[in-house]
């Protein structure tokens, strides 16, 4: 079983391997170890927060970084957190 799933994290961790054969592989590698890992689904962002990270999106971009800092920690204390991509900020619930 170790050694599974140290490849299974090898799977996760390989750069060449493209997103699609590498959740092929990992569902092929699921049917044995029992991970259900198929039923795993992204969890619903609470609209409260979704309009929180909208608030602070438009602080940052006027330059008010202050309020945005402050927004950001109320997004923390709600189990929450930022990350701020090229492609815009993203939610994630945090651990």
């Amino acid at each position: 079983m170790p050694g599974a799933l140290a490849l299974t994290w090898k799977i996760v961790k390989d750069k060449k391997l493209d997103i699609k054969n590498k959740k092929a592989l990992l569902l092929d590698f699921d049917e044995v170890l029992g991970l259900n890992l198929a039923k795993i689904r992204k969890p619903k962002i609470p609209q409260k927060i979704k309009k929180l990270v909208e608030l602070r999106e438009k602080y940052r971009q006027e330059k008010k970084w202050a309020k945005a800092d402050e927004i950001r920690k109320k997004i923390k204390e709600s189990g929450y957190q930022v990350e701020d991509t090229k492609g815009g900020p993203e939610i994630k619930i945090f651990l």
